[in-house]
């Protein structure tokens, strides 16, 4: 009975915390026991009576025995229900007793009689009121003395005056840290109450907290939902509360100061809140700036809905005809908010406020919601040494957004908690005491494999990539062709060199400032140096993280346990996932000697063996609970089941009921649609329409098994059995709170919830095959693929029996039943994921061979991709498939514009269907033996051969084949080897590594370079092969068929004697080949044999393009082609007429272009008359009034118009009138941009702007986009004065100009939302009507007189002309691209322009508008300025330009080829000039090298150039 307490334990009811011991002797409780009282008590009264003799004795020492048991035996009527608590049992007690003892709890001070008859026992409890307050915690950082001043103000209130007795309170309220602090200092013991107070606050002076709260309110960011704004601006000024020791209105002012530096992005509440400063409250402050936000963001909304009217009706009829019945095609919706298809943005639900737990806790926690981008990389290294040193961490992480799903987090940790209140529940940081022990063992461990960190990175453009971590990189590193999707463009030589860790230098294109985001959220920006992609060939990264990012983010890397942490944070790290497509098993010949065993079986085990198809298990593991990212129901369409399927749709449900599948539920709210799904039988699936939920479902993420990772159970097996589950996921129970996500309505009304998995569910695979995993571990031989259970033997058949018995055993404890029908027992071979697997190897599925030997000939590119994937799918049996679909895959490339099927795609369509019928068996592979590798590369592919010893010769496991991105005839032949050598390795590596392998190639430096190389860019390659046990051996090329076979296409090797019998073997083969041609999806005919020419020459060719192109009317190259194919055939044909027909010059002066699609750009203005266009209407019918034309003038920013009629358009004229409607009535502008006619670019007008100071812009020639404001008001004007005009007034239009302007500068403007009229003047003009009607006007005109109210008003007037022409012209910006014949035009290239033929007689429809002769000079933006050889240049839009493809391609052809011939013959005394030196004597403007000799006469020479187009050189 002796009683061993710890103090710590009771300081929930006691209020001490310590860590100290209390014993008590058995003699003391006797006295207590040996009581008649105590005796007649019950066991449960007894126990209650034990704790509050132990109570009592530990807080009130110096009680005598007897006192103790007055005491505990008064205790009986306090220990009631509703005072169960031993402190306030305790407490009563002494309270009454105090008199009588003359004791308290907490001092020995004594308490007169007559205070005794004026309390009563709960007025003595309200003497104790100190207890209430908190507990003081060291860890929060907070500061003692705010703490003790409260607790003085509990002592006045309680009359606590004794300094040992506040002393003794004060420590009961401290934590454990404080007391150990106070009993290490002897002030403790002999200092007054006051002097530990000034200890204490001198050691916790809230210091810590306060730098925390500085350095999270300088990254504090508000949150400006309408639903977070007034918290969000509250919690912040309490964070400002605590970094600041100012009080009352002082803090008051600092904090609406900071408010008002973090609203500086948002114009309307930065300047509302600069012009209201008199605030009383900082909630007062808030609840202003959220009514403020929220009318803002309602007149926003309002302002969308009114310009986007239309579109709005278009959703409406597209919402009216999907009601009708049709299916709303919502997975082809992408969000914009979170990029994930399947909803709208307004519907995302990262955008509401209702968000699933996952998602709310990653965004409320998230660095990047708290952390602004330009303070995050010189915070991090501050934050983590101040959270290293208070041992804590500030936040913690979850990751759970289906946006990077796709990466598997090897480990997810919480590492701290977060409250409702954004307080941090900090948790202590054990140390490691290495003094543990006073022996130190020696720690044995074996390096094993290397270990590389792999994070996932987010780009600006939201594009995610895989990074390697390199900590001994001196720079971060990242790939060409991932930089140029974030922005990067092509500079000059770059310096740059990065060391790596191996000490390999790379050689930098460039640099690139960006921003990346590490998941879960770190931004950093960072400069990072690209390289070519050669250089980082791994395809298992983009980007290598360097130690400029490790030491920006403070990261630490744990090899240990695999763990990375960036700024505190923990980064989940990334493995490559790899999918394999997936075939059903089928079990074909069975054993016939196995019949007895299958008796066996079947009586043994007729417990899971299912009667019906209604006869279910119900397995024993269930399916984890479902997360959904919004637990709300979505808004569901409803559609009606036919009448003819309703009675099977209801025996379904009743079979459902009886096999537990389903329960009837009345109140569930996920209420989804019943479908039916035709069976191949004719019947009909009934099933659950899951799609709503699957939206909001957060995907299960679990791997199937490959036929990688089951071929080595497959291979070479005896026996095989398959087992089939019935209904496999109707057998599996779903929680409860599952179940309601999984209702459905019969045709009868009554509702129905699945309490089992249904079919339909996204993530069902995944869960049926993570259980039946489960359901088999540990037993060998035996694999599933989800409900087809498969056992692989290689012993006999009586093992084979005992192996399947284990397995149906497992089911039956698991309680899952199968379909006795459907399973196949002691079967010699097995076809599963589309391959037969037999004792002697694996072969492709003959049902598969079959049915893509009758795969029709692809008629378009989606066909051609079904074709290649199937095929691709046996690659491994297929010897140098690469080579073999090079001419099928070339179709698939970007730059080809229509779909091409010619004979070549037909010769490579067929050897590909007879290399499958031939596809070789693969075999086991041994592991006793060596492996054998032939590999062999070429400028086109490289491919290998991994084969074993054998009995018969060697066998082969498995080929590798890969073709080159491109061409690489530039390598050197001894990397192309190494390239291949590491490919074929790591191909193989799940049967190699770690044996020993036998290389076989057939160039003899291979060898020496992996033993002795000391080339840097070939180590990645070395490094790679060297991680393997590798002997390389040189194999003469007439010895390497096998590799030279994959590599080459079977080219065989002739001598002289054999060239001219095979050529005419090949011509007779040729000539039995079936040849056509398919463009365009439509397959022309083989041309007849007896008209197919052979051996055409070049006129002959040409005479042929002649008859189908210019004697049938010039017709396009579709029109052409088929005609021109019917009749002839030679190579490069279709190249030919092309080229023919650009060239043609008559098509050439007729033949529009395509017109360039590019980026729109805004004209923007500051202020009225910044900027100004002018331009001419006209002419009209002239007026009475002599008029015939029309000045007009539209100011930028404003829309303001002016109109004034002019007798005609001469430069002098417009400028007189200029001078008079503009310049002396209202302003001089400072800019005026006008096209490029000729009275605008006359000296005149020029000299009226010098004079008056105004800058005069044109723009192009003919390009009326370049003027489309003043062109959209001439437009507006003229349908304006259409309807003021009236009948027989046609002559006095001039009249209504001054009215059309006054009515369009005071009408609200679409754009701008104001009228023209206010924004030029600042004041609202009345109407007539106003005029009449009211007497006061102030509140019409609202004259703004307040300077800094016009300046706002400018700039919003500015700042929304720019969001809405960005919002109008993102779709067209999207969309642009500039015309890929303009990137062929260079400085020198004859061109056609385009120009109108004006004259009396010239019919416009029938003339040719396009012109020959002209040379480009240079580029301008969007422009080309082009000459003649005389008169002044002319700038022309590019949309009026095109090649003048006769002229450049003789001349500028042989010119460049007689130059770079020179160049290489006389390198040592020959002058390379640039053509555009040389072009006042050639005539010719370019970009290529012209060489002439030293000696003499170059000039000469090159003068005569153009006549003679020859050079010669003595």
């Amino acid at each position: 009975f002796e009683i061993v307490l710890r103090v710590s334990k009771l300081s929930k009811n006691l209020g001490v915390l310590g860590h100290q011991s209390h014993t008590r002797q058995i003699s003391k409780l006797e006295l207590l026991e040996n009581c008649e009282e105590f005796v007649n008590k019950s066991e449960f009264e007894q126990a209650r009576l034990r704790e509050i003799w132990v109570t009592l004795e530990t807080v009130s020492e110096g009680l005598e025995e007897r006192e103790l048991l007055d005491l505990t035996l008064a205790a009986i009527p306090f220990y009631t229900d509703n005072n169960k608590k031993k402190i306030e049992v305790v407490k009563n007690l002494l309270d009454i007793y105090k008199l009588g003892i003359n004791r308290s709890i907490v001092d020995d001070s004594k308490i007169d009689d007559s205070e005794f008859d004026d309390m009563s026992i709960t007025g003595m409890a309200t003497g104790s009121s100190w207890r209430s307050i908190e507990i003081f915690d060291t860890r929060s950082g907070k500061s003692f003395k705010k703490w003790i001043e409260i607790l003085n103000d509990y002592f006045i209130v309680d009359n606590l005056t004794d300094d040992g007795a506040k002393k003794a309170a004060m420590r009961t309220r401290l934590d454990e840290e404080a007391r150990e602090f106070l009993k290490a200092n002897p002030e403790n013991v002999t200092g007054t109450y006051e002097q530990c107070v000034a200890l204490l606050c001198e050691k916790y002076n809230g210091e810590k907290a306060k730098e925390a709260a500085c350095m999270r309110a300088r990254v504090y960011r508000i949150d400006m939902r309408e639903e977070k704004i007034y918290e969000s601006i509250v919690a912040y000024g309490e964070l400002l509360a605590t970094t600041s020791d100012l009080k009352g209105e002082e803090l008051l002012r600092y904090q609406i100061n900071m408010v008002h530096d973090k609203l500086e992005p948002y114009y309307e509440l930065w300047n509302k809140l600069l012009n209201n400063n008199k605030y009383h409250s900082l909630i007062e402050c808030a609840a202003d700036m959220e009514a403020t936000w929220k009318l803002i963001s309602q007149r926003r909304g309002e302002r969308k809905i009114s310009l986007r009217s239309d579109n709005k009706r278009d959703k409406n009829s597209r919402e009216r005809r999907f009601s009708q019945g049709d299916k709303l095609p919502i997975t082809t919706v992408r969000c914009f908010n979170c990029n994930q298809t399947g909803h709208y943005k307004n519907k995302c639900p990262l955008s509401t406020g209702e968000r699933s737990k996952v998602n709310s806790k990653r965004a409320d926690i998230s660095v990047e919601n708290q952390v602004s981008d330009k303070d995050i990389i010189m915070e991090t290294n501050k934050m983590l040494k101040l959270m290293l040193e208070n041992q804590v961490f500030n936040r913690g992480y979850v990751i759970g957004s289906n946006k990077f799903d796709k990466y598997k987090c090897d480990d997810i940790q919480v590492i701290d908690k977060v409250i409702d209140k954004g307080d941090v529940i900090k948790e202590k940081v054990k140390d490691i005491d290495i003094n543990k022990s006073d022996e130190i063992d020696t720690i044995l461990r074996t390096a094993k494999k290397p270990y590389e960190f792999y994070i996932a990175i987010e780009c600006i453009d939201g594009m995610m990539l895989t990074g390697l971590i390199d900590t001994g990189a001196t720079r971060s590193i990242m790939k060409k062709s991932t930089a140029m999707r974030c922005g990067y463009k092509d500079k000059e030589e770059c310096k740059t060199k990065i060391v790596l860790a191996d000490g390999t230098i790379r050689k930098a294109l460039g640099d690139l400032e960006t921003e990346i985001t590490i998941i879960p959220g770190i931004k950093v920006k960072c400069l990072v140096a690209v390289v070519n992609d050669d250089e980082l060939k791994d395809d298992r990264y983009s980007m290598i993280v360097g130690s400029d990012i490790l030491r920006a983010t403070a990261a630490i890397l744990n090899f240990g346990n695999q763990t990375i942490l960036m700024c505190g944070r923990e980064v989940p790290h990334v493995s490559e996932k790899k999918k394999e497509p997936m075939v059903k098993l089928q079990a074909i010949k069975a054993e016939d000697d196995a019949e007895t065993y299958i008796s066996e079986l079947k009586e043994e085990f007729k417990d899971i063996i299912s009667q019906g198809k209604n006869d279910l298990g119900e397995c024993t593991i269930m399916a984890p609970e479902f997360e959904l990212t919004d637990k709300e129901p979505p808004k569901i369409p409803r559609y009606p089941t036919p009448f003819s399927k309703r009675e099977a749709i209801m025996d379904q449900i009743k079979a459902w009921k009886e096999s537990n599948v389903i329960v009837e539920d009345k109140f569930v709210k996920w209420i989804m649609n019943i479908v039916l799904v035709p069976k191949p039988d004719g019947s009909d699936r009934i099933c659950l329409d899951s799609r709503p939920l699957n939206s909001r479902l957060i995907g299960f993420d679990y791997k199937t098994p490959t036929l990688k990772d089951k071929a080595n159970i497959l291979n070479g097996a005896t026996y095989y059995t398959t087992l089939d589950l019935v209904q496999y996921f109707n057998q599996i129970k779903v929680t409860e709170e599952s179940s309601k996500y999984l209702g459905f309505r019969a045709p009868d009304n009554t509702t129905y919830r699945f309490v089992r998995l249904p079919f339909g569910i996204k993530h069902a695979t995944a869960i049926s095959q993570r259980i039946i995993d489960l359901v088999l571990q540990n037993i060998e031989s035996a694999f599933s693929y989800v409900d087809d259970i498969c056992i692989a033997t290689k012993g006999d058949l009586k093992q084979h029996f005992e192996r399947v018995k284990q397995v149906m055993d497992r089911l039956r404890q698991h309680k899952l039943k199968i379909n006795f029908s459907k399973c196949q027992f002691a079967c010699k071979e097995i076809q599963y994921l589309g391959f037969l697997f037999s004792k002697e190897g694996q072969v492709p599925s003959p049902i598969a061979v079959e049915a893509i030997l009758c795969f029709p000939r692809p008629r378009n590119l989606k066909s051609l991709r079904r074709f290649l994937g199937k095929v691709n799918f046996y690659r491994s049996h297929i010897p140098n498939l690469a080579k073999l679909e090079v001419v099928l895959t070339n179709l698939l490339k970007k730059e080809k514009t229509h779909f091409l099927w010619d004979k070549e795609c037909e010769k490579s369509f067929s050897q590909i269907k007879k290399q499958l019928v031939r596809a070789c068996k693969l075999n086991l592979p041994d592991e006793s033996k060596e492996y054998i590798i032939h590999c062999d590369a070429s400028a086109d592919s490289y491919a290998a051969a991994l084969m074993q010893e054998s009995s018969t010769g060697l066998k082969p496991i498995g080929f590798y084949s890969k073709r080159l991105t491109d061409r690489k005839t530039t390598i050197p032949a001894i990397e192309l080897e190494l390239r291949c050598l590491a490919s074929s390795l790591s191909y193989f590596r799940q049967w190699i590594f770690g044996k020993k392998v036998l290389v076989l190639t057939d160039h003899r430096p291979l060898k020496q370079v992996v033993e002795k190389n000391c080339e840097r860019h070939l180590l990645r390659f070395i490094r790679i092969i060297k991680e393997y046990d590798v002997e390389i051996e040189y194999l003469p090329g007439s010895r390497n068929v096998v590799a030279d076979c994959l590599s080459r296409a079977y080219l065989r090797r002739t001598n002289i004697e054999q060239v001219s019998e095979s050529s005419e073997e090949d011509e007779e083969q040729e000539a039995d080949v079936e040849e056509f041609v398919e463009v365009d999806q439509t397959q022309q005919k083989a041309p007849d044999e007896s008209k197919v020419k052979r051996n055409l020459t070049e006129e002959e060719k040409v005479e042929y393009m002649e008859a189908v192109h210019t004697n049938l009317g010039h017709g396009c190259f579709r029109k052409c082609f088929p005609l021109l194919s019917k009749r002839v055939y030679w190579k490069e044909m279709c190249n030919d007429l092309k080229n023919f027909i650009s060239r043609c010059p008559n098509c050439l002066k007729r033949n529009p272009v395509y017109k360039a699609k590019l980026p729109y750009k805004i004209i923007e203005a500051s202020y009225p008359l910044e900027r100004i266009s002018v331009d001419v209407m006209g002419p009209f019918k002239r007026s009475e009034n002599e008029n015939c034309h029309v000045l007009g003038v539209v100011d930028i920013l404003s829309k303001y118009i002016i109109l004034e009629p002019m007798v005609d358009c001469k430069a002098e004229t417009i400028a007189k009138t200029l001078k008079n409607c503009l310049f002396y009535r209202i302003a001089i502008p400072k800019e005026i941009k006008t096209d490029n006619a000729k009275y605008f670019v006359s000296g005149v007008v020029k000299d009226v702007m010098d004079e008056f100071g105004v800058k005069l812009v044109h723009s192009t020639a003919m390009h009326h986009e370049g003027s489309s404001i003043i062109e959209r008001v001439f437009r507006s004007v003229q349908n304006m004065i259409a309807k003021l005009i009236k009948d027989n007034d046609y002559l006095r239009w001039d009249e209504l100009l001054k009215p059309a302007a006054y009515f369009y500068n005071q009408q609200v403007h679409c754009t701008t939302g104001r009228s023209p009229h206010s924004i030029m003047f600042g004041w609202n003009a009345p109407l007539t009507i106003d005029l009449k009607k009211e007497e006061d006007l102030s509140y019409i005109v609202e004259y703004n007189s307040d300077l800094l109210e016009r300046k706002a008003s400018f700039e919003i007037t500015r700042k929304i002309i720019q969001a809405e022409r960005k919002h109008l012209n993102q779709k067209h910006n999207l969309e642009s691209k500039e015309p890929t014949r303009v990137k062929d035009i260079r400085d020198g290239t004859y061109v056609y322009i385009k120009k109108p033929v004006i004259g009396p007689d010239v019919v416009g429809k029938f003339t040719s508008q396009w012109r020959e002769g002209y040379r480009v000079l240079r580029r301008e933006g969007d422009c080309f300025w082009v000459t003649k050889g005389r008169g002044r240049p002319m700038k022309v839009f590019m949309d009026y330009v095109k090649i003048d493809t006769g002229k450049d391609s003789q001349f500028h052809h042989f010119f460049n080829l007689i130059a770079c011939f020179y160049n290489f013959v006389f390198l040592g005394f020959e002058i390379v000039l640039r053509v555009s030196k040389l072009s006042k004597n050639l005539g010719v403007l370019g970009n290529g090298c012209a060489v002439c000799t030293c000696i003499g006469q170059k000039q000469n020479i090159f003068s005569e150039f153009k006549n003679i187009k020859k050079i010669y050189i003595i």
